[in-house]
């Protein structure tokens, strides 16, 4: 599942870097209220839910809360934090994960997304670093152009006083 930069012989002893994965996140109808419990899933608004139970337990998958323990948890999260700051707080509770393999997830979000009280079903995509993992030889120049650098950057701040300029303008 998740994927690793590999590492030549030639690099330093360092952990790997290890690559999130993707994952499959379900968003439910706010109204439909779900309680996903161990093994079944349940809807505080009486929608059906024997469809999604059933692809569930086909594909040997659980939903699971996305955000916190439970959904009641969450909403209670939210709720109290809805008073602070005049912010309105998004219910995190209607969002869900799906553990599966990789290449299960578009397949798995297609069905999902099908089904009654559920508002989509999407695969999201890999985190990767904000750095580009630089290869060598790039590594390399740059570490031998910052050693052309200077050592000890000027002082300035004896010019950043301001109070004379202050004083002239009162």
């Amino acid at each position: 599942m998740a994927r690793t930069k590999a590492k030549t012989g030639d690099e330093p002893d360092r952990p790997d870097y290890v690559l999130p994965h993707r994952e499959l996140v379900v968003v439910a109808e706010p109204s439909a209220r779900l309680r996903a419990g161990r093994g079944e899933v349940q809807a505080a608004s009486g929608i059906e839910t024997a469809a999604l139970n059933a692809l569930l337990a086909e594909e040997g998958v659980a939903l699971e809360p996305l955000f916190g323990a439970s959904e009641e948890r969450t909403r209670a999260a939210g709720e109290a934090l809805s008073g602070i700051g005049g912010a309105e707080v998004p219910d995190l509770s209607i969002y869900y994960r799906v553990r599966a393999e990789d290449e299960r997830l578009e397949d798995l979000a297609e069905s999902l997304a099908k089904l009654p009280g559920i508002a989509q079903a999407y695969v999201k995509p890999a985190a990767e670093p904000a750095v580009p993992q630089l290869e060598d030889e790039v590594l390399e120049r740059r570490t031998s152009a910052a050693a052309d650098t200077p050592p000890v950057t000027p002082d300035f701040t004896a010019g950043q006083d301001l109070k004379p300029v202050l004083a002239e303008r009162h």
